[in-house]
Formats: structure tokens, sequence, C-alpha cells
């Protein structure tokens, strides 16, 4: 791979307009922002979740990654967003699209949490499907529909086992736009997203996916200080 990318007649080819030269040294540049997005990310991910006794007490508090509750109430067939939305990819050599099921229910307290017979903290839950595109246009519409009532179903079975944690997700602006018009829902919503796992197995799945990045980015900004130094 490396005599490759050295050997002069590839190395003209790529540079015959000088365009190339610069994806390198962009990426170069960038790469102490994304270390520092991902130092964020990290910290983010490493931090302890906070404990309430009630879900309303978070609203008077700065925002945190995790959260844990003594006393909730959940009833999962209360379910205000049913819906789905296909997504606009324009990418014609793509042989799929997707379509992402949401499903929201209010969260609430022992002595419920209503504000002006509104609720303000929600449970929102997505599922991804994958549709090919060469389908008949019933066919897509039948299997959304079938996929949308049975994720509908698993949404309800999920909560016969409260979740072990919740992960903020307060700027889900989608979840926020479908709230929006509901007549239960308040003019400030908070979106959590409930985890039934423990939450050192999703940190751990977290940290591996960033672990990851890292080495592409090391990988690739290797690449971009040869591709420089093989031009100079």
């Amino acid at each position: 791979m490396w005599l490759f990318i050295i050997r002069k007649p590839i190395k003209k080819a790529l540079f015959r307009f000088g365009s190339f030269y610069h994806f390198p040294n962009l990426f170069i540049y960038l790469a102490p922002l994304l270390a520092i997005i991902i130092c964020w990310k990290t910290e983010e991910i490493r931090s302890k979740p906070i404990s309430f006794k009630k879900p309303h007490e978070l609203i008077a508090k700065r925002p945190y990654s995790f959260y844990q509750f003594d006393q909730t109430v959940i009833n999962p067939k209360i379910i205000d967003i049913s819906t789905y939305i296909i997504s606009g990819n324009s990418n014609q050599r793509e042989r799929t699209f997707s379509v992402t099921h949401y499903f929201a229910t209010p969260l609430a307290s022992l002595d419920s949490i209503r504000v002006n017979g509104r609720y303000n903290i929600w449970l929102v839950k997505t599922f991804k499907q994958k549709i090919r595109k060469d389908l008949g246009a019933e066919l897509k519409t039948n299997l959304i529909q079938h996929f949308h009532n049975k994720t509908k179903t698993e949404f309800e079975y999920l909560f016969n086992t409260a979740p072990v944690f919740y992960k903020n997700n307060f700027n889900d602006r989608i979840a926020n736009q479908l709230l929006y018009g509901s007549p239960n829902a308040s003019k400030q919503n908070y979106i959590l997203v409930p985890h039934w796992e423990k939450i050192q197995v999703y940190k751990n799945e977290q940290l591996s996916e960033i672990y990851l990045l890292v080495i592409a980015i090391i990988i690739s900004s290797l690449v971009g200080c040869i591709f420089i130094a093989v031009n100079r």
C-alpha cells in the first residue's frame, strides 16, 4: 500500500491538477479540533448518572448526561407519538432508504407532574428500518406499517421492566417538533431516552466507537502527512 502511495507515477497522477493536495492539509489542520470534540464527548460518557427522587426534579437543575429516578410512573399504552419519518436520501447509488419510527410516552411520578394539564418530561424511543428502493409502492407501505405495528408492541413490552437509567436527549429536534403539536405536551419538553442495559455496558460500547474513530483519525493523518511529504 505504501509503495502504491509514494511511487512517482502515481504521485504525478494524483497531483496532476494540484487539487488533491489540499485535502490532507485540511484534514491535518482539523485534527486538533476533532481531538477536542472527542475529549469532550469522552468526558460526557464517563460522567456519573445523577439520581433524583422524582423526575420533575431535573427541571430545576442543570442538564446532566444520565439520570436515575427512585419514583416513576410509566404507562407505555399512553403513546402520544406514534409515527415514522422516511429519510430523504438522494444518493442514487444507495439501494435502500431508511425509515425511523418514533414512539413517546410521558414520564410521571406518583403525585403526577402535569403542568396546566400537560406533561413536560417524555420518554422517546426510535426504531430504524431499511427498505429496498426497487420494491413496489404498495409493498413499501405494507412493510412500513407492519414494522411500525411490531415495534409499537415491542415499545409497550419493554416497559414491563423499569429502565435502568435515562439518557439526556433534550436537544432532539425532531422529537421536539413532533411533541410541539401534541395537546398533552407542554411548550418546553424534556426528552429522555430509556435504557435497560447496565450503564457501564452502554458506556463501554460508546467508548469503543470513539476509540475506533480516534484510530481512524490517526491513520488518516499519517496518510495525509505522507502525501504532503511526497509532494514537496
